[in-house]
């Protein structure tokens, strides 16, 4: 199996179509944590409790939540970018 194209805006097609796709990944990235929005709750509600019971802990448990946000939009990042060079190729091998 062919290993697909890595995206790396190096032909004219993919610096034309950057923009767009940074737009489509913002769109993605609010559509995922919208999905994922009962999780964050959860994970949020249980830090806060920790914190209440710690407070000593509030850097910490504050830095988790980043962590937990940071993680969902790098991985709808990199799953959107994957899937659009696996369907640029799949595109270049059905000429």
């Amino acid at each position: 199996m062919d290993t697909p194209t890595k995206f790396d805006g190096d032909t004219r097609m993919q610096k034309w179509l950057e923009p767009a796709i940074e737009l489509r990944i913002a769109e993605a990235v609010d559509v995922c944590e919208d999905e994922t929005n009962e999780l964050y709750e959860e994970l949020w509600s249980l830090l806060k409790r920790l914190s209440s019971m710690a407070p000593e802990t509030y850097e910490i448990t504050s830095r988790i939540e980043d962590i937990f946000i940071l993680k969902t939009n790098i991985v709808t990042k990199k799953a959107y970018k994957i899937g659009f060079d696996d369907g640029l190729s799949i595109g270049k091998q059905l000429r």
